[in-house]
């Protein structure tokens, strides 16, 4: 029954009960005075009725694997999937809209302003947001956020910790942030900072903790319980087992009607398994697949397949300080020489698209205009004739790892290495299958970061800065998987440093796209394809999916934003 459906029944039902109550209240009716001829009176039997009754809606379930543990302690959160979780649960300051940009219809802040040296932003809240403890939400627990986010130190803060020089609230309304240095993509960067129920969180703070009067800050207790003010709310966590979510019924925003009321994340099994249970309707959602798996169940009845764009980029990072990546030409010619095509073939073709360089194509600031490398053999042997390793290739084997745990990496890693092989056979890639924490420990230091390392990048939030800044600037060098290519140029760090200083959209845009063209130039990293995160659902049960259906807004957070899905009624 349609939520409209119901309120009708309800109002039939009280239009009922209501001429029930009316008719037995009426006074007793005045006794006819009999006349002549006397008749018999008749008895009229008396009628069998039905009471009336209603229908209760079905709940609308939805289960989701996910990985495991999911970390719901929004100051701490760093992976894909406690990201999907926390994003149900809480709200941000500002967030991203359809097109990209900053909407204030979505966010807790209903506009702000920017000082003219854009080193002091003011945002005004919209009034009556509930927490899920029912008390209304003000600048106070906005304050407390950041605070305890700084704090802590961990996950987002890493983002706001270089920026934010202080937070205070103006009124209940009104709160103020003060910068250290202007910092332009400052409101996207926002939509990775959720608000957490100030005193639900104090009443529950373990007084022994790292964090003096404050105690564990309630660490413990946002493990498995949450003081957000989203749609959802938790109903359990057991940790690596099971999270339960069921929808918040006094939620301020938009909600589509048929959206789930009740959300169950589990850890996700083997692969077969997965499939298994998605084809006998026990799971509504798989998490990621192999690409085989995907092809086999493309177009199966009542199946349907996601494409997630969140920013993904196939990625063959080059460590630029290592012989004989350590010249351009050698770079530019490994550019030129890897078969693209062949490439996105051997990943998923059908959730994959050319790259422009070091920043996935829809991101908000991504030029659409720049070029990027394509296989040209040519071009390839004419770089290569210019390195100075030209003629002692045979003498410089080049290491190429993959994540031993990812083991859709290891095809597009062969093709590079065969296509460098058809460029020149002196030139080999010897392709290595490394586990995860060995690659993690190597790319620490700059001798024993390999070759060419594998990664798949994504952004921390949806905006070119944010990839730039990560992957090029040499603050970040010695960081481990963050910053790889070892570029370490100081001209590159001042251009990213001006982009980043300039608050002025268009502006900033605009220098990204001079950046990404002279990154481009240097190649730091061979960029194969952009992808999304194929991942299998029930098309029979979910009717409508639009961040599972590759639709914007494309942010790594907002897939699994279970509030405009629809489900089957």
């Amino acid at each position: 029954m349609t939520r409209t459906q119901l309120i009708l029944a309800i109002l039939v039902l009280i239009i009922i009960i209501g001429a029930a109550a009316y008719f037995l209240t009426l006074p007793p009716a005045a006794t006819p005075t009999p006349t002549s001829p006397t008749t018999t009176p008749t008895t009229t039997p008396t009628e069998m009725t039905t009471p009336p009754t209603t229908t209760v809606p079905a709940k609308k379930t939805l289960r989701v694997f996910l990985t495991a543990p999911i970390q719901m302690d929004p100051a701490v959160i760093l992976d894909w999937a406690s990201y999907q979780s926390v994003q149900n649960t809480y709200d941000t300051l500002v967030r991203l809209g359809l097109a990209g940009d900053i909407d204030p219809k979505l966010g807790l802040a209903e506009r702000w302003d920017v000082s003219s040296d854009g080193l002091t932003y003011k945002f005004y809240l919209r009034k009556g947001v509930k927490f899920h403890s029912g008390r209304e939400l003000t600048s106070k627990d906005v304050v407390f956020s950041m605070e305890r986010l700084l704090k802590i130190g961990q996950g987002p803060a890493a983002i706001f910790a270089p920026i934010v020089d202080s937070i205070k609230a103006i009124d209940d309304y009104t709160v103020e942030i003060k910068m250290k240095q202007v910092y332009g993509p400052f409101l996207y960067a926002l939509s990775t900072f959720y608000v957490l129920d100030s005193e639900e969180v104090k009443q529950h703070i373990k007084p022994t903790g790292e964090y003096g009067e404050m105690g564990d800050y309630g660490k413990e207790w946002l493990l498995t319980h949450d003081a957000g003010s989203g749609p959802y709310k938790i109903k359990e966590h057991l940790v690596g087992e099971r999270l339960v979510l069921e929808r918040f019924k006094d939620y301020w925003g938009y909600v589509n009607p048929n959206a789930p009321d009740e959300v169950t994340i589990l850890p996700a099994p083997e692969a077969a398994t997965q499939v298994s249970m998605l084809l006998r309707k026990e799971i509504d959602i798989t998490y990621t697949l192999p690409a085989e798996t995907i092809k086999e169940m493309m177009g199966r009845e009542g199946v349907g397949v996601s494409n997630q764009l969140f920013g993904q980029q196939f990625v063959f990072v080059l460590n630029t300080k290592r012989p004989p990546l350590d010249d351009v030409h050698i770079r530019r010619a490994l550019a030129y020489a890897l078969d693209y095509e062949q490439a996105r073939k051997a990943f998923l073709e059908e959730f994959s698209q050319p790259a422009i360089g070091p920043v996935a194509r829809y991101i908000p600031g991504a030029p659409k205009d720049v070029t990027y490398y394509t296989r040209n053999l040519a071009l390839a042997r004419e770089e290569l004739r210019k390195s100075k390793y030209y003629n002692e290739l045979d003498k410089y084997p080049i290491e190429l790892w993959w994540c031993a745990e990812a083991a859709f990496e290891e095809k597009p890693s062969v093709v590079f290495a065969t296509s460098v092989m058809e460029l020149d056979p002196k030139l080999k890639i010897e392709v290595v299958k490394k586990p995860w924490a060995s690659i993690y420990d190597a790319t620490f230091k700059v001798e024993s970061t390999p070759h060419i390392t594998v990664l798949l990048s994504t952004p921390w939030f949806p905006e070119v800065g944010s990839y730039l800044e990560l992957k090029f600037h040499s603050k970040y060098a010695g960081k481990s998987l963050i910053h790889v290519s070892w570029l370490l140029n100081s001209t590159i760090d001042k251009m990213i440093d001006d982009a980043l200083s300039t608050v002025d959209q268009s502006a900033r845009f605009s220098k990204y796209k001079n950046i990404l063209e002279v990154i481009n130039s240097m190649v730091p990293e061979i960029v194969a394809f952009d992808y999304g995160m194929a991942v299998l659902y029930r098309k029979d049960y979910i009717i409508s999916w639009p961040a599972g259906e590759g639709k914007p807004p494309y942010a790594v957070q907002y897939m699994y934003d279970f509030r405009f899905m629809e489900l089957k009624g």
